[in-house]
Protein backbone atom coordinates (compact mmCIF):
# COMPACT_ATOMS: atom_id res chain seq x y z
CA UNK A 1 0.00 0.00 0.00
CA UNK A 2 3.14 2.32 0.51
CA UNK A 3 3.76 2.04 -2.98
CA UNK A 4 0.10 3.23 -3.82
CA UNK A 5 0.05 5.98 -1.52
CA UNK A 6 3.38 7.37 -2.95
CA UNK A 7 2.07 7.17 -6.81
CA UNK A 8 -1.31 9.37 -5.25
CA UNK A 9 1.44 12.09 -3.60
CA UNK A 10 3.16 11.98 -7.06
CA UNK A 11 -0.03 12.38 -9.16
CA UNK A 12 -1.76 15.40 -6.37
CA UNK A 13 1.70 16.84 -7.24
CA UNK A 14 1.71 16.49 -10.51
CA UNK A 15 -1.40 18.20 -10.93
CA UNK A 16 -0.71 21.32 -7.81
CA UNK A 17 2.40 22.13 -10.24
CA UNK A 18 0.19 21.96 -13.62
CA UNK A 19 -2.67 24.42 -12.22
CA UNK A 20 0.38 26.61 -10.61
CA UNK A 21 1.85 26.55 -14.23
CA UNK A 22 -2.07 27.70 -15.68
CA UNK A 23 -1.67 30.25 -12.96
CA UNK A 24 1.10 31.97 -13.92
CA UNK A 25 0.58 31.93 -17.88
CA UNK A 26 -2.98 33.19 -17.68
CA UNK A 27 -1.24 36.19 -15.37
CA UNK A 28 1.61 36.33 -17.66
CA UNK A 29 -0.80 36.58 -20.78
CA UNK A 30 -2.64 38.96 -18.99
CA UNK A 31 0.59 41.79 -18.01
CA UNK A 32 0.87 41.25 -21.71
CA UNK A 33 -2.49 42.50 -22.99
CA UNK A 34 -2.18 45.26 -20.31
CA UNK A 35 0.90 46.60 -21.84
CA UNK A 36 -0.24 46.17 -25.36
CA UNK A 37 -3.62 48.01 -24.39
CA UNK A 38 -1.40 50.64 -22.73
CA UNK A 39 0.59 51.13 -25.83
CA UNK A 40 -2.93 51.20 -28.01
CA UNK A 41 -3.91 54.47 -26.34
CA UNK A 42 -4.40 57.81 -27.87
CA UNK A 43 -1.41 60.22 -28.01
CA UNK A 44 -4.03 62.92 -27.13
CA UNK A 45 -3.13 64.31 -23.68
CA UNK A 46 -6.29 66.68 -23.65
CA UNK A 47 -9.92 66.28 -24.19
CA UNK A 48 -10.89 68.12 -27.39
CA UNK A 49 -14.60 68.16 -28.66
CA UNK A 50 -16.81 69.51 -31.57
CA UNK A 51 -19.72 72.09 -31.09
CA UNK A 52 -22.18 72.05 -33.70
CA UNK A 53 -22.59 76.17 -34.32
CA UNK A 54 -24.59 75.88 -37.33
CA UNK A 55 -26.89 73.40 -38.36
CA UNK A 56 -28.57 72.96 -41.69
CA UNK A 57 -32.34 71.94 -43.04
CA UNK A 58 -31.41 68.23 -42.02
CA UNK A 59 -32.69 68.52 -38.09
CA UNK A 60 -29.20 68.34 -36.31
CA UNK A 61 -29.34 70.41 -33.30
CA UNK A 62 -27.18 73.80 -32.95
CA UNK A 63 -24.82 73.71 -29.73
CA UNK A 64 -24.44 69.64 -30.33
CA UNK A 65 -20.93 68.46 -28.58
CA UNK A 66 -19.42 65.47 -29.37
CA UNK A 67 -16.14 64.74 -27.37
CA UNK A 68 -13.37 63.38 -29.81
CA UNK A 69 -11.84 60.31 -28.20
CA UNK A 70 -9.80 57.54 -29.17
CA UNK A 71 -7.34 57.62 -32.17
CA UNK A 72 -10.08 58.61 -35.41
CA UNK A 73 -13.45 59.48 -35.37
CA UNK A 74 -15.28 59.75 -38.31
CA UNK A 75 -18.50 62.19 -39.12
CA UNK A 76 -20.86 61.60 -41.99
CA UNK A 77 -25.05 60.77 -42.57
CA UNK A 78 -24.39 57.05 -42.69
CA UNK A 79 -24.69 54.67 -39.47
CA UNK A 80 -21.10 53.48 -39.52
CA UNK A 81 -20.08 57.03 -38.39
CA UNK A 82 -18.39 57.66 -34.86
CA UNK A 83 -20.65 61.20 -35.36
CA UNK A 84 -23.82 61.17 -37.03
CA UNK A 85 -25.84 63.82 -38.88
CA UNK A 86 -28.74 64.40 -40.99
CA UNK A 87 -27.53 67.17 -43.09
CA UNK A 88 -28.22 66.34 -46.70
CA UNK A 89 -25.26 68.10 -47.94
CA UNK A 90 -22.80 65.78 -45.87
CA UNK A 91 -21.65 62.62 -47.81
CA UNK A 92 -22.57 59.23 -45.87
CA UNK A 93 -18.80 59.10 -45.19
CA UNK A 94 -17.52 62.28 -45.17
CA UNK A 95 -14.49 63.16 -43.20
CA UNK A 96 -11.83 61.58 -40.24
CA UNK A 97 -10.95 62.92 -37.41
CA UNK A 98 -7.51 62.19 -36.29
CA UNK A 99 -5.11 62.55 -32.88
CA UNK A 100 -2.08 63.94 -33.62
CA UNK A 101 0.52 64.31 -31.18
CA UNK A 102 -1.30 66.95 -28.64
CA UNK A 103 -4.09 67.59 -30.98
CA UNK A 104 -6.15 66.39 -33.87
CA UNK A 105 -6.22 66.70 -37.19
CA UNK A 106 -8.97 66.46 -40.08
CA UNK A 107 -9.17 64.75 -43.19
CA UNK A 108 -11.94 64.45 -46.27
CA UNK A 109 -12.45 61.21 -47.25
CA UNK A 110 -13.68 62.28 -50.94
CA UNK A 111 -17.28 63.78 -49.65
CA UNK A 112 -18.99 65.16 -52.13
CA UNK A 113 -19.41 68.79 -51.30
CA UNK A 114 -15.88 68.82 -49.36
CA UNK A 115 -14.76 69.78 -45.76
CA UNK A 116 -13.54 73.45 -44.97
CA UNK A 117 -11.60 74.94 -42.16
CA UNK A 118 -11.69 78.42 -41.97
CA UNK A 119 -13.05 78.83 -45.21
CA UNK A 120 -10.28 76.59 -46.44
CA UNK A 121 -10.55 73.44 -48.59
CA UNK A 122 -9.34 70.47 -46.81
CA UNK A 123 -7.56 68.67 -49.49
CA UNK A 124 -4.51 67.34 -46.79
CA UNK A 125 -4.89 66.74 -43.21
CA UNK A 126 -5.18 70.17 -41.71
CA UNK A 127 -3.96 70.14 -37.95
CA UNK A 128 -6.98 72.19 -35.71
CA UNK A 129 -6.19 75.03 -33.30
CA UNK A 130 -8.80 75.78 -31.19
CA UNK A 131 -11.59 77.76 -32.46
CA UNK A 132 -10.95 76.27 -35.67
CA UNK A 133 -14.27 76.33 -37.78
CA UNK A 134 -14.86 73.11 -39.68
CA UNK A 135 -17.97 72.92 -42.61
CA UNK A 136 -19.80 69.87 -43.71
CA UNK A 137 -22.16 70.50 -45.92
CA UNK A 138 -25.08 73.03 -44.19
CA UNK A 139 -23.32 72.26 -40.93
CA UNK A 140 -20.38 74.37 -39.16
CA UNK A 141 -18.33 73.08 -36.26
CA UNK A 142 -16.21 74.56 -34.21
CA UNK A 143 -13.39 72.63 -32.41
CA UNK A 144 -12.06 72.97 -28.71
CA UNK A 145 -9.26 72.03 -27.51
CA UNK A 146 -9.99 72.21 -23.75
CA UNK A 147 -8.08 71.74 -20.80
CA UNK A 148 -5.38 68.79 -20.73
CA UNK A 149 -6.29 65.84 -18.53
CA UNK A 150 -4.96 65.68 -14.84
CA UNK A 151 -1.09 63.94 -14.95
CA UNK A 152 -1.78 60.14 -14.65
CA UNK A 153 -5.05 60.20 -15.92
CA UNK A 154 -6.33 58.54 -19.58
Amino acid sequence: MTGLAGAEALVLILRLAFAVSLYVFVAVALLALRRALAGAAPPVRGVSRLVLVEAGDGGDDAGRAVPLVGRASTLGRGPANDIVVRDDGVSSHHLRLEASGDGWQVSDVGSRNGTTVNGRSVDAPVRLRHGDTIRTGGLAWRYEALAPRPAGQR
